[in-house]
């Protein structure tokens, strides 16, 4: 067995042991609180993300892209209601409608559960909500608190439609069907329930899905859990809170807390597979975590260690070491921190234990005040290999080919105006390999609130260097919000002026948008969403609409 190093790795690895045996000091009067929400519509200006409620979640808080149990930061909260936040999109994700938001909600802690040793209320008389009511505390009386069931999430029902008039393309209709599905204190007991599935299959192929229904069910979490103040465990199919990058994992999973700030916990099981999320046996996977959760003056800190193997048919397949930090300071600075490094490695048949980055992704906001907002984000990725998987590909393909990845992206946010915004953005991407590197930069003015008409304008531009193509594309967007049924409707307009490689002359392509959104009632929702794309002799239209429904 050969050990190499990697100077990178390290670095990182030293970043994250400062971060971890760092002290904080200071008060515990709130709580951080995983909060989900989905994407209910989009416009060029923001993503509009509902929630069971918005309480804790404040303006210039980091909205966070759950996907294949990853946090991705998402969007900047800017507007609040009580049950919604929306702002403008972070990073160059390909966000949708009903895609899984998360949000670190701070909560006050002056509500604990019946086992809790609570203090006295100091002063004459407080508040506090107890169900629906809001009912009076006498000082020095303690309060006990009866946990009740609560039992929240998400159906939706979506179809896409593809039509073209390119001789070669295909033309389909796809259908959706999501689930999310959470009970906590079932009957009031400490039983809990998470359920997240997706259905989806092509219309024409209706007739095999009769046949067998499960082959295009995707079911990303399934599970049952016990939770106390001390200790919490699941079993079923579930994606770890603080080790997301694991995805789904079938098994069991357990958590115990060391003292005020440290936690560790286990897991054992099987990862699904790769391609149809169907159980598979043959892919053990183990590991554990260390975590600590600092709780600041104004904020929090939460660092997460951890080492995990995951094998195929009892042979290694990967070994990582896996390192998280997520923390806000005084309400207007956050860092999110993420990073794997392979332990193992294959090479021309012969096992080595190896520190080798995988992949390492930083991103911060520093909202200084309501009229600046400032955003960075760095990531570095390489393909992650499973040596056993993906065993005919490996030593040809990925090995070669698994050069970083890496990119800066810079965004300056500001509102000179009530309702003016103006939008600042630039990245540089970059890869061994590459002639020239990837240089984009933009603009973007948003205008509200437009007098009598009481519509929103946002106009934008955008200009793209690479090695395969340059140009330019900016575009005009209209959006109208009507309260009166939390309708919205966006009407946009955007011209591409693109070259490509060593073709002579400039390729023009106009693209319209159109989209609506509507209640219907209480919490169900319709959406309608058109894209047309136009260029000298073909055309691409899609389509989607459906329905979605809260509770």
């Amino acid at each position: 067995m050969k050990i190499k190093l990697d100077l990178n790795a390290v670095a990182s690895l030293s970043f994250f042991a400062f971060l971890f045996t760092s002290r904080a000091a200071y008060s515990q009067q709130k709580k951080i609180e995983k909060r989900q929400g989905t994407i209910s519509f989009i416009t060029p200006q923001n993503i509009y993300v509902g929630f069971k409620n918005t309480d804790g979640i404040s303006d210039g808080d980091t909205l966070f892209l759950q996907t294949d149990g990853r946090l991705i930061p998402a969007a900047l909260v800017k507007y609040r209601s009580a049950m919604s936040c929306a702002g403008p999109q972070l990073g160059d994700l390909n966000l949708k409608t009903g895609d899984k938001i998360v949000a670190f909600a701070k909560v006050e802690t002056i509500q604990k559960s019946a086992e809790s040793t609570l203090s006295p209320v100091t002063s004459d008389t407080a508040f506090v909500h107890s169900g629906a009511l809001l009912q009076p505390v006498v000082a020095n009386t303690p309060l006990i608190v009866t946990p009740s069931q609560n039992i929240y999430g998400g159906l939706s029902a979506n179809s896409y439609s593809n039509f073209s008039n390119y001789s070669n393309a295909t033309n389909f209709e796809r259908w959706f069907y999501t689930l999310n599905l959470n009970a906590d204190r079932l009957g009031g007991s400490r039983f809990y329930f998470t359920n997240f599935m997706n259905f989806t299959y092509l219309a024409n192929q209706w007739r095999g899905i009769i046949s067998n229904p499960f082959n295009d069910l995707m079911v990303y979490d399934l599970a049952f859990g016990y939770k106390t103040n001390e200790f919490q465990a699941w079993v079923g199919r579930r994606i770890n809170e603080d080790v997301p990058d694991l995805g789904s994992v079938d098994g069991v999973q357990a958590e115990a807390k060391l003292g005020n700030l440290l936690s560790i916990g286990g897991i054992v099981g099987t990862r699904p597979d790769f391609y149809t999320m169907n159980y598979d046996s043959h892919l053990l996977e183990f590991g554990g975590c260390l975590t600590r959760r600092d709780t600041l003056s104004n904020g929090f800190m939460s660092n997460t260690f951890g080492v995990f193997q995951q094998d195929n048919s009892g042979r290694i397949d990967r070994r990582f070491l896996y390192l998280r930090h997520t923390s806000y300071w005084f309400n207007s600075l956050s860092f999110y921190i993420s990073a794997d490094a392979d332990l193992y490695k294959l090479q021309n048949g012969i096992p080595m234990n190896t520190i080798s980055l995988t992949s390492l992704f930083l991103s911060s906001t520093y909202t200084p005040m309501s009229l600046v907002s400032l955003d960075l984000t760095f990531s570095a990725l390489r393909n992650i290999i499973y040596y056993q998987t993906f065993s005919t590909t490996v030593d040809s393909f990925l090995l070669s080919q698994n050069q970083l990845r890496q990119n800066v992206t810079a965004t300056i946010s500001l509102r000179p105006a009530i309702y003016t915004y103006i939008s600042f953005m630039g990245s540089y991407s970059f890869q061994v390999g590459d002639i020239l590197p990837t240089r984009d930069a933009g603009i973007s003015i948003s205008q509200s609130q437009i007098p009598f008409l009481q519509i929103s304008l946002t106009a934008t531009y955008e200009k793209i260097l690479s090695n395969y193509v340059s140009g330019a594309e900016y575009g005009l967007t209209f959006n109208k919000y009507i309260p009166f049924n939390s309708s919205s409707v966006s009407v946009g307009f955007t011209r591409n002026d693109y070259t490509y490689g060593n073709t002579p002359g400039s390729q023009f392509q106009d693209m319209v948008m159109a989209q609506g959104s509507t209640r219907i009632v209480n919490n169900l929702f319709f959406n309608m969403f058109y894209q047309g794309t136009f260029a000298s002799t073909t055309t691409y239209s899609s389509i989607m609409g459906g329905l979605n429904l809260r509770f």
